[in-house]
């Protein structure tokens, strides 16, 4: 009866490790269908050196979200006018 119990729960926790490892692959990589121009891929792609168009894409887009995040820091900038600046440390030399 152990064999046949410990059987049992080996094959539930395989199928699981196998269900959520599937859930999880599917959910992390989407396929998507994309309609840009093959001008402006090739002349990406001679600019930056990349020749495959998904890791062409993926940089386009880590690019975009750093310039963004940085236009969006810089506006938030200065804005408060009647701060009190903190004192530096200097390190001495």
């Amino acid at each position: 009866l152990a064999q046949k119990i410990l059987a049992f729960c080996h094959t539930i926790d395989t199928y699981w490790y196998v269900y959520l490892t599937h859930i999880l692959i599917r959910s992390s990589h989407m396929r998507t269908t994309l309609n840009i121009e093959d001008a402006l891929i090739e002349k990406a792609s001679k600019l930056t050196g990349i020749n495959e168009k998904t890791a062409l894409v993926r940089k386009g887009l880590e690019t975009l979200i750093s310039l963004e995040s940085s236009r969006r820091l810089a506006e938030l900038g200065g804005s408060e006018k009647n701060i009190d600046m903190p004192k530096r440390r200097r390190s001495e030399c």
